[in-house]
């Protein structure tokens, strides 16, 4: 079964754009596994939260081969740093 899909294809910079700081789930994209982003994706569901983004697939009932993926900078903690240079 082909997913509901709710966007067109969208360039990576379109939906930084358009989705920047929220969670997407992607249901079709292209990515070249050697990048960090895809080139193109079709979003399905989007949310601020991942904790929501995540209830909206479980009520959708369509759980099938999708990524959930943040757009954005991911910000790490000094001491998360402090800790990994601490094991060195």
């Amino acid at each position: 079964m082909k997913p509901t899909v709710s966007t067109p294809r969208l360039a990576w910079s379109m939906i930084k754009e358009s989705f920047g700081g929220e969670w997407v789930e992607l249901v079709e994209f292209a990515w070249a596994w050697d990048r960090a982003t895809p080139s193109w994706a079709c979003i399905r569901h989007h949310a601020a939260d991942r904790k929501d983004l995540l209830q909206k697939i479980a009520r959708s009932g369509e759980v099938d081969d999708a990524i959930v993926l943040f757009v954005g900078a991911i910000e790490v903690s000094p001491l998360a740093h402090w800790n990994e240079s601490a094991t060195m």
